[in-house]
């Protein structure tokens, strides 16, 4: 294991954009070999200290990876984060938080698809907001389990 600069996650956490947000910060860890500080536990130090710095490595990058999350996350929101101690900590509690099977949000996000309009925005500036809803629909769809799912088949 070793050591990385620092990370730079290049979305902002609003509240309203977490799927869009953590797909980023995903994909940026996974690109430094260090997507597992979301779902691993911090190692143990073995009692012969035989993996001293190992552990001492992985404390400074969750450290690193921890930082990018805070560092793009909404000033107004970064104090919820300061109870946390890991990556996977902070991880679980936006997920937590942000991540609903809610029908009122759904219902929303429904109503939303049937009022966006055009308006005085661009193609690309219209393209965009209504991905971006979009995206935020088909996020509370789970994923099919079936391979290859009925749902993608052409008929």
């Amino acid at each position: 294991m070793s050591q990385v600069n620092a990370i730079v996650i290049s979305i902002t956490l609003d509240g309203q954009n977490h799927p869009e947000w953590a797909f980023c910060v995903e994909t940026t860890l996974r690109g430094y070999g260090l997507l597992f500080h979301l779902t691993d536990d911090r190692p143990v130090l073995n009692s012969d200290r035989s993996n001293a710095t190992a552990v001492k490595e992985w404390g400074i990058n969750d450290g690193k990876v921890m930082a990018a999350m805070v560092n793009s996350t909404k000033q107004s929101m970064i104090m919820s984060l300061r109870k946390f101690t890991t990556a996977k900590g902070i991880c679980n509690y936006l997920k937590e938080r942000y991540v609903q099977d809610s029908g009122a949000l759904l219902h929303t996000l429904m109503q939303q698809t049937h009022v966006i309009e055009q308006n005085n925005m661009s193609i690309d500036e219209y393209y965009s907001a209504f991905d971006c809803l979009m995206g935020a629909l088909t996020s509370m769809v789970p994923e099919c389990t079936v391979n290859p799912c009925p749902g993608h088949q052409i008929h």
